[in-house]
């Protein structure tokens, strides 16, 4: 009666094992429980003609068989979940106990600031949830996403300054631009607060939901797409692109006055040295790309088509990508280009007006880009359970960087940016202007930057007016060059 006893708890403990997913102590019963069944096996073929007896000992094993086959499989998924998890080194002495984990604490913060809780930060670092606390007890870690100490007047003075520079933005991208600031508040704060600031706003936004198709990339830089924006293109503005497919992370957005392919590589190649050499990349099939198409082929010549070709209507993600940034960004310029011109103060056939344009609102424009770009790859993506595009690449790299054959594909970078603050008001140099579109001389641009540089030495400067008055101030003056005057004619 003992041995039954004791067949009894292990059947009752790998049941509790079983029903709560604790695999580690169900694989030390699991060899227990092969036992017992051979043993009432053995027990049901010795009993051959004693029918009732035999027959107990049929539903017996019957259950044993069942809870066997329930343990191989929990097992199995332990297993293969456990095949890529990084086991942290562990620190011996010093303290009463067991050996501690030695967490990294540089790791938590980064992945606490690219918006995992707690409990993913513990499931990616291979450690439960008790341990991460008391560490973080143990080294004094103090939250960085910790709720600020802001009063409704004052959260509401940062949204409205936030919507001053992007009106049209809504709730995720208001959210990622207070977490670029250093400031989180809950999310029903954020709501109701933005509700009585632009009310207007939030129907309109409500009005204009798409049900979206689903998309899959396998993981992170293994398909890019980049593309050119031309809604600024009648003031000489081109916007170049890049996004990864399987994040949405925006690898770069470029500002530049011209779309030679020489400009898309260097910009292109700068993405790769800061992200990593994606796997394939998709364009169109705009001679602009040429160069970038080379460079693929030659750097994936073991890969079959490293660079897609196609229609740019087709290029999925990046598409999904201008929608956004013309709503946020180029709208808003291209409304203060048009009010110059019903001004008649521009006119997109004079040089002078052109560069006078450029020189003020380049560094402008390239500045909503970097901010927009932070505000994207920190937003929350509904159909990703609301992870940032920042989280699903460092998450998705992580990954690949524990699989052997990733590291001669060279698609994990050496250092991985993660655009967490918004970028500064630094003063931007005259972008390169190919002297032959305006056709002047190097001369005649050289004396244009330099009175540029004198009467409006940071085109940065807030004005007030959204740098109207300081193109109007450096027209002005441009209007009574003579040196520029022949050129602008």
């Amino acid at each position: 009666m003992e041995y039954f006893g004791v067949i009894l708890r292990d059947f009752s403990s790998a049941e509790n094992c079983i029903r709560q997913g604790n695999a580690d102590h169900l694989a030390v019963l699991a060899p227990n429980l092969a036992e017992n069944y051979a043993a009432l096996n053995h027990v049901r073929n010795v009993l051959n003609g004693n029918n009732g007896v035999q027959q107990i000992l049929t539903s017996v094993l019957d259950l044993l068989r069942d809870q066997l086959f329930q343990c191989n499989r929990l097992l199995q998924v332990s297993t293969v979940a456990n095949t890529n998890e990084p086991l942290l080194p562990v620190i011996r002495g010093g303290h009463v106990g067991q050996p501690r984990l030695d967490i990294p604490v540089d790791e938590v913060i980064t992945l606490r600031r690219c918006n995992l809780s707690w409990s993913k930060i513990a499931r990616v670092l291979n450690v439960s949830r008790q341990s991460l606390w008391n560490f973080r007890r143990r080294s004094n870690l103090e939250d960085p996403h910790a709720f600020s100490n802001l009063d409704d007047e004052e959260l509401a003075n940062e949204i409205f300054a936030i919507y001053t520079q992007h009106p049209s933005i809504g709730y995720k991208y208001l959210w990622a631009s207070l977490k670029t600031r250093g400031i989180f508040v809950t999310w029903a704060r954020l709501i109701s607060c933005v509700r009585l600031i632009n009310p207007i706003g939030v129907l309109s936004r409500r009005r204009r939901r798409l049900r979206r198709r689903e998309y899959r990339v396998k993981a992170s830089n293994y398909l890019w797409h980049m593309d050119g924006n031309e809604k600024l293109v009648p003031w000489h503005f081109y916007i170049h692109g890049c996004t990864d497919g399987f994040s949405r992370k925006i690898i770069y957005l470029q500002l530049s006055v011209t779309k030679g392919s020489d400009t898309v590589l260097e910009i292109f190649e700068r993405g790769v040295e800061k992200h990593g050499l994606p796997m394939r990349v998709r364009g169109d099939r705009g001679t602009e790309n040429v160069r970038v198409m080379d460079f693929m082929q030659t750097r994936r010549c073991n890969i079959e088509a490293p660079y897609i070709q196609g229609r740019s209507v087709h290029n999925t993600r990046i598409e999904r990508l201008w929608a956004e940034v013309n709503s946020v960004v180029s709208s808003k310029f291209r409304r203060i280009f048009r009010h110059l011109e019903h001004a008649d103060v521009l006119s997109q056939l004079s040089v002078l007006d052109l560069l006078c344009l450029i020189y003020v609102y380049f560094p402008r424009i390239q500045k909503s880009l970097d901010s927009f770009r932070n505000l994207w790859n920190n937003h929350g993506l509904r159909t990703a359970h609301n992870a940032t595009p920042n989280e699903l690449w460092l998450l998705s790299l992580r990954q690949l960087s524990s699989e052997e054959d990733v590291f001669e594909l060279e698609l994990v970078p050496e250092f991985l940016d993660l655009d967490f603050t918004a970028s500064s008001d630094v003063e931007l140099p005259l972008p390169n202007i190919d002297v032959s579109v305006f056709q002047l001389s190097p001369e005649e641009l050289d004396h244009f930057g330099e009175v540029a540089h004198t009467l409006v030495p940071n085109p940065l400067l807030d004005d007030s007016q959204e740098g109207v008055s300081l193109y109007m101030t450096l027209r002005n003056h441009l209007l009574n060059d003579r040196f520029l005057i022949d050129a602008s004619e």
